[in-house]
């Protein structure tokens, strides 16, 4: 049975075209979708007045016109704003590596770049906004960088955008360290604008962990291992917050003099079998004994395993 739209209290319909639907409907964002809806409603791009019928950035709108004209579903034409029947270039397949490729950025040739951003609207659109981020021209080896993630590691134009963008928010905007994060994205077949907007919003959750953790013990002046940071993420994860992390942190250093992942997580894994998670369980599911600075807690973890593991416990 098929379904009818009620045009009751409508005096018009608008038409979306298939290739929306059929190829970006599951990858483009929430705001690419409400502003293309918006330009065919009014039948123009006029990012000011997106801006306000959406109540949203005009920067957001510009980039989301940006996004449909590199896919062709908008018209480059200045004076009018219509749509293709079909894009442009076809939308790449997200194909994801499974072993290194022996070519490098320095293998493509500035011709390619020049070449491959008057032909391939997606390849345009990222170099375009990638000099509007970083607020500068791109160099010619920032340039093949980029083609070479898009073209090399099957990512898209967008997500590319999206990696940058984030990277140079933490203030890391080198190439390599953009080119090494989307080689672990395509790796994770993370190659669609909610997977790419899902992994930063954990990047980020991740950043502001180890952040905490490191004013907490002190440790602002040293880099984090990753043994470290697998620590940090595991604690979290298992429902304790900074709080009892750092009760953890002093309980180890009142202990053993020194800071000890290895130590604190066990502490931490105690507690988690205790069902502690609070200050407050520590009054009334640890011990009856309190425990106060200068003293040696009742502890319900193995000090005995401790030391197995070879650390000093001093008696």
């Amino acid at each position: 049975m098929g379904i009818q739209l009620n045009g009751g209290n409508c005096s018009s319909f608008i038409a979306v075209p298939a290739d929306v639907i059929d190829k970006h409907l599951a990858s483009a964002s929430g705001i690419y979708i409400k502003v293309l809806l918006a330009v065919i409603r009014l039948n123009a791009v006029d990012s000011k007045k997106l801006s306000k019928l959406l109540a949203v950035p005009e920067s957001d709108v510009k980039e989301a016109v940006g996004y449909w004209k590199a896919n062709g579903v908008l018209d480059e034409s200045p004076s009018s704003q219509k749509f293709s029947e079909a894009p442009a270039a076809a939308e790449k397949t997200p194909k994801r590596r499974t072993q290194p490729i022996a070519m490098t950025p320095e293998d493509i040739s500035a011709a390619t770049v020049e070449e491959q951003s008057e032909h391939d609207p997606q390849i345009k659109f990222l170099l375009c906004t990638s000099e509007c981020l970083y607020g500068r021209p791109l160099t010619s080896a920032e340039q093949k960088g980029l083609v070479y993630i898009h073209e090399y590691m099957g990512l898209p134009a967008d997500v590319i955008i999206m990696a940058v963008e984030y990277c140079i928010s933490i203030e890391k905007p080198h190439f390599n360290y953009i080119q090494k994060m989307c080689a672990q994205w395509a790796d994770d077949e993370i190659n669609t604008h909610t997977r790419a907007e899902a992994a930063i919003k954990q990047l980020s959750s991740y950043k502001s962990r180890e952040g905490m953790v490191r004013s907490a013990f002190g440790i602002q002046e040293r880099a984090l291992t990753a043994a470290n940071k697998k620590y940090i993420n595991q604690w979290f994860d298992d429902g304790f917050d900074i709080e009892m992390i750092k009760i953890a942190y002093e309980r180890t250093v009142d202990r053993i003099n020194k800071v000890s992942f290895p130590y604190i997580n066990k502490i931490l894994q105690s507690w988690k079998e205790n069902g502690i998670f609070a200050p407050t369980d520590l009054t009334t599911k640890e011990s009856p004994r309190s425990y106060q600075k200068g003293q040696k807690p009742d502890a319900s973890y193995d000090l005995d395993e401790f030391e197995r593991l070879g650390f000093h416990v001093p008696k």
